[in-house]
């Protein structure tokens, strides 16, 4: 009698393990994303109408938090796939990632900003310029800026507003550039020459252009996929781009190690990096890394020069350069 319950019970374990086995294969899959909401319900919407039959999750996070999740869960995350998550980020977790490599993607116009590890593929290139309001300008009599040293004008002592590269990736994108120009020192000492300038230092790159935008603020240094609608629509917003080329940051999309076994989650990354990709660059975030890529952003500059920004994935430094950081 013993010997029967004890069949049961194995017997009742092994289903259970089974079914565990089965879940790996049920049709849901969970999505991490870092980018702004109008883009994540565009691709849900895509997705939703591509993959009728699965049930496809989508949980938004911020950059910071995003890395630091996956950090502390590491593959035991409830994710399958990140999209958008900054390749610095991506970088501190790349042991946390499946190899990517042999997925088939788009054509990339730039391939040589994948990485050669092959743990994501670059999902966006993101652009950043000098942004002035020209009314305002006019209004008060002010040049306009055509390189970061004009910066340094004193006519434009609280006028020039920017993010802070503690907390803002469009912040740090611009100092990393600064840094690759001039090194650690001269980028310091630079952003103290500016910074008598700064009206102030905010905390993200989206407050920017509403303040140029309410006459608050001349200049701005702007990630410049928030200001093209609104030059769009009619508002006095100008894009500046540098002599020296326009700051640029990446953002990869990735699986989490062991979901690729998943058939799933395999299908919906693929049509991302696929398909979907190129729909979504050219209707966003007009970087034009693909070759397939189309310009549907009007008034968007076209040929823009990539700035040096060959240290933007090194998490090590930005840790130490944000530590430094004082305004």
């Amino acid at each position: 009698m013993k010997k029967f319950i004890t069949s049961i019970i194995i017997v009742f374990i092994i289903s259970l393990s089974l079914l565990g086995c089965n879940s790996s294969e049920q049709n849901t899959i969970i999505l991490f994303s870092c980018m702004e909401e109008s883009r994540e319900t565009a691709m849900m919407n895509q997705l939703n109408n591509k993959f009728p039959d699965y049930e496809i999750i989508l949980q938004h996070y911020s950059t910071g938090n995003c890395g630091a999740k996956l950090l502390a869960e590491g593959t035991k995350t409830e994710a399958d796939i990140i999209v958008g998550l900054q390749c610095a980020s991506l970088e501190t977790v790349k042991d946390l990632l499946a190899d990517v490599s042999n997925v088939k993607t788009s054509t990339y116009s730039k391939p040589e900003l994948n990485p050669e590890h092959g743990m994501y593929w670059i999902w966006e290139k993101y652009d950043g310029g000098i942004v002035v309001n020209t009314d305002v300008l006019l209004a008060e009599g002010l040049p306009e800026p055509q390189t970061f040293n004009d910066l340094l004008n004193p006519l434009y002592e609280g006028w020039i507003v920017m993010p802070t590269a503690q907390i803002s990736g469009t912040g740090y994108m611009f100092f990393n550039n600064w840094y690759n120009m001039w090194g650690e020192d001269e980028a310091f000492i630079y952003l103290d020459k500016l910074a008598v300038n700064i009206s102030q230092f905010v905390s993200s790159g989206h407050n920017v252009p509403q303040l140029l935008l309410s006459g608050e603020n001349a200049i701005g240094l702007v990630d410049l996929m928030n200001v093209y609608r609104q030059i769009e629509e009619g508002a006095p917003l100008k894009i500046i781009i540098p002599d020296t080329g326009a700051p640029f940051n990446i953002t990869g999309t990735a699986i989490i190690k062991g979901k690729e076994d998943n058939k799933v989650v395999m299908e919906v990354y693929e049509y991302l990096m696929g398909e979907y990709v190129v729909d979504d660059n050219s209707k966003f975030s007009p970087g034009f890394i693909f070759e397939e890529q189309l310009s549907e952003i009007a008034g968007y500059p076209e040929n823009i020069p990539m700035a040096d920004m060959r240290t933007i994935t090194d998490e090590v430094l930005k840790t130490r350069l944000v530590e430094k950081w004082k305004y």
